[in-house]
């Protein structure tokens, strides 16, 4: 006697269809998502998009703030991205108006040694670091550049610039060009050269003070990187050893090394 074989019934399986993240509902919506992040002791607050690559083929664009007013730093990328909708293309060197009320402002490509640290959201949505981002960087009210040498102080710690120089090397190799360090109101408006590097031996933190001040009031936190683009001569120190010194007479004079004194 053969047994008939009962018929078996295929369950569908049924999917849970997978909800979809903030990110990809907005992108869906609005063709592209804005990152909000806080300033902390660490830097400033900045925004950046995710969502300009698949949707209009074009760089994510990173800003920071001209305050803490993060509702600001969106309604920026919402300019450009409103721009971009409409057929304009922002290109790394470029100066472009509009962005940010009657100020020009420049794009500078960002590296992609710096999309751990500033794009990591970005880096998980996509999968790998295969997309461009430009860093949109804006001027103080006289139109000047961190990199200028006379921009106002605040704009230095208001904004690290990002951009590698094309040709050159950065020779910090411990720290990134956006990290922090302390250093005076004077030589970030330009007044006071540096004439005193310092390599905390602990935590490797360094300080690039003009030596004219000790006042705490004058104490100010800016990015490294904008400090060496404007001062060239302190790439001769990015191998100084951690609980060294250096010091100089001027801004032209030769840099003397010698162990930091124990405090």
């Amino acid at each position: 006697m053969t047994m008939k074989k009962q018929p078996t019934k295929k369950k569908a399986a049924a999917k849970k269809k997978k909800p979809a993240t903030r990110i990809e509902s907005d992108i869906a919506k609005y063709g592209w998502h804005a990152v909000l992040v806080a300033g902390d002791d660490d830097g400033p607050p900045f925004a950046y998009t995710i969502g300009f690559t698949s949707t209009f083929g074009h760089p994510e664009v990173l800003v920071y703030g001209l305050n803490a007013d993060l509702k600001f730093m969106h309604g920026t990328l919402g300019v450009i991205a409103k721009a971009i909708e409409g057929g304009a293309r922002f290109r790394a060197g470029r100066e472009y108006g509009d962005i940010v009320g009657d100020y020009r402002c420049k794009l500078v490509a960002i590296p992609k040694s710096a999309y751990g640290e500033y794009l990591g959201t970005a880096l998980r949505h996509f999968g790998n670091d295969r997309f461009e981002a430009l860093q949109c960087v804006w001027p103080d009210h006289e139109q000047r550049y961190p990199w200028d040498r006379d921009a106002h102080p605040q704009l230095l710690a208001r904004q690290p610039v990002l951009a590698e120089k094309k040709g050159v090397t950065w020779s910090f190799g411990d720290v990134e060009k956006y990290h922090w360090v302390i250093t005076t109101k004077q030589v970030a408006s330009g007044k006071k050269p540096v004439r005193e590097v310092w390599h905390d031996a602990d935590d490797g933190a360094w300080q690039l003070l003009c030596g004219t001040t000790e006042d705490e009031n004058d104490a100010i936190v800016v990015s490294i990187g904008n400090l060496v683009d404007r001062d060239p001569t302190l790439r001769a120190l990015g191998d100084l050893p951690r609980g060294w010194r250096a010091v100089r007479d001027s801004a032209k004079g030769k840099w003397r090394r010698s162990r930091a004194p124990a405090d």
